[in-house]
C-alpha cells in the first residue's frame, strides 16, 4: 500500500503530482510487515521518491514500513522557502519535516496494522545522512537507531562546507599542477590520496553547493544575484563571472 501526501506549506518547489506544493511524503506498508518503521529524507535536492531503488525496495522486501519525505524544499533554488525565508531556515525546515512525517508515519502504521512499530530506524544518504545524525542527536525519543549513510557534515564550528570549499574553489584546477595550492586544500581537510575524486566534485558539487547552501545561509554576500554567480575565484571585478569573490575578498567577516 501508498500512500502520497504533503502537510501544510507555503513554498512551491516541488511539482509532484501537479500539487505544487512542498513538504510532500511517500509512505509504504508491506503485506507481510515485520513490525519495524524505516524513516528517510532525500538527498540532496531531489524529491521523496529519491531513494526508492537504493533503500525503499530493499526494506520493503524485508518488511519494513517505509516513509520518505521532500524535506519541505526542493530543486537547486530550495533556499526560496517560503515564509522560512530568513538565513538558515530552508535547512532548519528539513529537521522538522523529517520529525513531523515520522509521528505522522507511526501512526498511520498503528492504523494499518493495529499497533505502533516496535522499533523505528532513521537512515538517508548525503542530506539524508546529514538529517539522520541530527534527528538522532536531537529528537532521540522517535527512534531507535540510525545509519548516516555518507551524510554531509554541517557542524556549527566546523569541519563543514564553508570551512573547506571556498579553499577548494580558489585552488582547484590549479591544485592538480601546483603543491602548494593542493597542500592547502590538504590544509582544509582533504585527504592526501583523494586528488582523483577532485575533477568530478569540481565539474558536479563544488559549484552547485556553493551556489545555493551559500545562498540558503548567506543570501546577501553576491547581492542580489540569487545564487548565479559561477564559482569563487581571487581577482573577481564588480559585473564579472568572478564577482562573487571579490565581494568575498572585501569582507573579512566572511573569509576562511
Amino acid at each position: 500500500m501508498q500512500i502520497d501526501g504533503y502537510f501544510p506549506d507555503d513554498s512551491t518547489t516541488n511539482p509532484t503530482h501537479a500539487w505544487n506544493h512542498d513538504a510532500q511524503f511517500v509512505i509504504r506498508l508491506p503485506d507481510r510487515w515485520n513490525g519495524q518503521l524505516v524513516i528517510t529524507g532525500a538527498p540532496g535536492v531531489r524529491k521523496q521518491y529519491a531513494n526508492d531503488f537504493i533503500i525503499s525496495d530493499w526494506v520493503l522486501s524485508q518488511g519494513y514500513a517505509y516513509a520518505s519525505t521532500d524535506k519541505g524544499n526542493t530543486g537547486t533554488s530550495f533556499f526560496n522557502n517560503g515564509a522560512r525565508s530568513a538565513p538558515g531556515q530552508a535547512l532548519r525546515e528539513w529537521h522538522d519535516r523529517v520529525s513531523e512525517l515520522t509521528v505522522a508515519a507511526s501512526q498511520v502504521v498503528a492504523q494499518r496494522y493495529g499497533a505502533g512499530p516496535s522499533r523505528t530506524w532513521m537512515t538517508g544518504i548525503s542530506n539524508g545522512g546529514y538529517l539522520t545524525r541530527w534527528q538522532l542527536e536531537n529528537r532521540p525519543e522517535l527512534y531507535d537507531g540510525g545509519v548516516d549513510w555518507e551524510g554531509t557534515l554541517l557542524r556549527p564550528d566546523g569541519p563543514n562546507l564553508f570551512t573547506y570549499l571556498p579553499t577548494a574553489l580558489r585552488e582547484y584546477p590549479q591544485a592538480q599542477v601546483d603543491p602548494s595550492a593542493a597542500q592547502r586544500m590538504y590544509d582544509v581537510g582533504f585527504e592526501p590520496g583523494s586528488e582523483s575524486l577532485w575533477p568530478d566534485h569540481y565539474a558536479v558539487y563544488w559549484d552547485l553547493t556553493q551556489r545555493v547552501y551559500r545562498e540558503a545561509f548567506d543570501p546577501d554576500y553576491d547581492g542580489p544575484t540569487k545564487a548565479g554567480t559561477p564559482f569563487c575565484r581571487t581577482g573577481g571585478a564588480p559585473g564579472t563571472a568572478t564577482a562573487c569573490d571579490a565581494e568575498y575578498d572585501s569582507r573579512p567577516d566572511r573569509r576562511r
